[in-house]
């Protein structure tokens, strides 16, 4: 009798398929007849072997079970094999709340399929568990299930083994910190329906309703509530109360010290708190929310080191979510979207801090799939995107032009790519004038500070791009001091119309652009200034200086800022002082050189044995104990000053990190 095989088309089934084969086979062997006999050679012989329709029907029968089995098999296949396996094999557990109730430690439990961390296609566990859903799932599906015990054992340990490699560290939560009066709350989650839409686009939770939701599980703990919970609210109170005019908080009864009181307040309590999460935090969305307030507030607090690490953190739960390869459905899509706001946000953050510290990001774009958020169809969405394609270029720039491989490719090389990545900040540029240009004044001025972001950007792109004139170590292709020029002139514009308007809205200006890209312009200017002697430049760097002043009441970012400028200022005008009473400037002096012994330097110079060597990048190496033997009024001891920075660090951020009390100006 011939034996029917029922085969499925997947290499990742065959074992199932060997089952079934067996299985069939000893079926056809059970329903033979006694006359069946054996001969000396091994042949089977089949003498007149009569089947009654009951028989046949039971052979079909069986038939049937063994091909739905096969083809349920064939039905899970697609999950067992989606990027996102972090599935349980079997029955699964019900889920955990995602709150912690205060006090209360029997709440600890195994995390829920959905919310475990993700495990990449190369994973010897992902590999193990998928053969162990199959396995599983053959074995319940045969005729001959509850005959392998062995090797049903056996699979619920390898189940154990999963299940108890991931646990629940979520600790219990309870907080003594001074929060907003309830009445406060309610009148500041009122503002979300008057503010701009883009406001709740610029915050990592991106969704009023979830806000609101999360503020309910504070301040009314039926079930308790988490550090996360805590750390969000107040870092949305801190956002919606500091975003709105006085007229928006007048009518919801807000006066503007209040205000001013609610944001100190939630400020201090996101930094005290964010100080105190585990290292071990779960890799869940919550948790990445509440770092991603961390690091807008240590950003306020101009602490980058700080903001850097906790960026790194998220980023590093994003990745053990597999945020960076989700995948769209039609299931839970206000889900899918606030994961995609965290996620793009989190990368944008981690591009924009890698590229001002010059280290790498913790993102590679190679192993990101996941795409935007949707979105409502306005001009404030369009802005968002435009933010996150301008971190992909951030990326690019540091990948390529600062990197340790970027830094080892020749000027010719360096040069292409710095044009080809200043042709795609002009495209985003562009693309920023029309969505701008539809927008009203009102609905336009949270956004304006996008150029400036764009611009300097810019600057630190063009700075690759060695100038035609000799070289020197203060000056700048005429590309990279026509847009560091205008970057200025607009800082200076917007930053007087912000300290009219709101104290938290220059706060806000002053930290999102000292961290999302370095203050070069003004680095570039400077030189220009001093190599030409040019009174219009020199006038301009005191104007920002000026505005600088004003904002530095206000927002502690720009004390430091502040502190540099004002240093590098007064250097640059008795640099040009002494050139002016002195007659003409001297010849500036030419770099020889030398293509055996050259390398090519971050501001597109090339430097070789007659050059400065590069200096170590700590400020206070730059800087000596007393100022005043550096003897700025020497243009060659002027350019010694900048020649670290202007030679090859691509940031600022480790200025910032120094103590400039000692150079405090009278």
């Amino acid at each position: 009798m011939q034996v029917i095989e029922h085969t499925v088309l997947d290499s990742s089934t065959t074992l199932a398929t060997e089952t079934a084969k067996s299985c069939c086979i000893g079926t056809f062997v059970s329903f033979q007849s006694p006359t069946t006999r054996f001969s000396k050679r091994g042949a089977v012989k089949l003498n007149n072997v009569a089947f009654s329709d009951d028989q046949l029907s039971k052979i079909n029968e069986q038939l049937s079970q063994l091909q739905a089995s096969i083809d349920s098999l064939t039905k899970q296949k697609a999950e067992i094999s989606s990027p996102i396996s972090n599935r349980d094999f079997g029955p699964r557990k019900p889920k955990v709340p995602a709150t912690a109730t205060p006090n209360t430690a029997s709440n600890k439990s195994a995390l829920s399929p959905d919310e475990r961390p993700y495990l990449g296609e190369s994973s010897f566990e992902l590999h193990s568990h998928q053969t162990g859903q199959i396995l599983d799932i053959a074995l319940h599906n045969s005729p001959a299930a509850g005959q392998g015990q062995d090797v049903t054992s056996s699979l619920q340990s390898l189940r154990g083994l999963h299940n108890g490699s991931i646990q629940n560290s979520d600790v219990d939560f309870t907080s003594d910190l001074p929060m907003p009066p309830v009445q406060t709350v309610l009148a500041a989650l009122r503002l979300i329906d008057v503010l701009p839409r883009g406001f709740l686009l610029c915050s990592p939770f991106g969704d009023g309703q979830f806000f609101r939701d999360t503020c309910q599980r504070y301040y009314f703990p039926v079930n308790g509530y988490s550090a996360a919970d805590f750390i969000i609210t107040n870092g949305g109170l801190m956002g919606i109360i500091g975003l709105a005019n006085a007229a928006q908080l007048e009518a919801e009864g807000i006066d503007p010290a209040t205000a001013a009181q609610v944001v100190e307040m939630c400020s201090n309590n996101v930094s005290v708190t964010i100080s105190k999460l585990s290292i071990y935090l779960e890799p869940k969305i919550s948790n990445i929310e509440c770092l991603l307030f961390g690091v807008q507030t240590a950003m306020a607090e101009s602490d980058h080191n700080k903001a850097w690490y906790l960026i790194s953190f998220a980023a590093r739960l994003c990745m053990d979510c597999g945020y960076n390869r989700l995948k769209d459905s039609t299931d839970g899509i206000d889900e899918i979207n606030r994961i995609k706001v965290c996620f793009w946000f989190t990368y944008s953050f981690d591009k924009a801090l890698s590229l001002n510290f010059g280290r790498s990001p913790n993102f590679s774009d190679y192993d990101i799939s996941v795409g935007y958020p949707i979105l409502p169809m306005d001009n404030g969405r369009d802005v968002v995107f435009l933010w996150f394609d301008i971190a992909k270029l951030q990326g690019s720039i540091y990948e390529k032009l600062y990197s340790a491989k970027g830094q080892q490719d020749g000027p010719e090389v360096k040069v292409m790519n710095a044009r080809h990545i200043a042709s795609e900040l002009g495209h985003l540029r562009d693309r920023l004038k029309i969505i701008l240009g539809k927008m009203t004044d009102i609905e336009r001025e949270p956004f304006l500070d996008t150029e400036i972001t764009l611009l300097a950007n810019l600057t630190l792109v063009y700075r690759a791009v060695p100038s035609q004139k000799p070289a020197h170590p203060l000056r700048f292709s005429d590309e990279c001091i026509a847009v560091a020029r205008e970057a200025l002139e607009l800082h200076e514009t917007l930053c007087t119309k912000l300290i009219r308007r709101s104290e938290h809205q220059i706060r806000m200006y002053i930290d999102w652009n000292l961290s999302i890209c370095p203050f070069t312009p003004f680095i570039v200017i400077l030189g220009t200034a001093i190599l030409d002697t040019n009174a219009a430049d020199m006038h301009l760097l005191e104007k920002v200086v000026e505005s600088l002043e004003h904002a530095s009441v206000l927002a502690p970012g720009a004390k430091k800022l502040l502190s540099i400028c004002k240093i590098l200022l007064q250097g640059a005008k008795s640099c040009v002082e002494q050139s002016l009473t002195s007659g003409p400037p001297p010849a500036p002096q030419v770099y020889t050189q030398r293509p055996q012994t050259s390398s090519f330097m971050g501001n597109g110079m090339q430097q070789d044995a007659t050059m400065h060597p590069t200096m170590d990048t700590d400020w206070s190496t730059m800087m000596p104990e007393d100022w005043t033997t550096l003897q700025l009024d020497n243009p060659d001891n002027m350019s010694l000053l900048f020649d670290n920075y202007l030679a090859g660090n691509s940031g600022m951020m480790p200025i910032f990190e120094t103590d400039m009390t000692r150079f405090d100006m009278v």
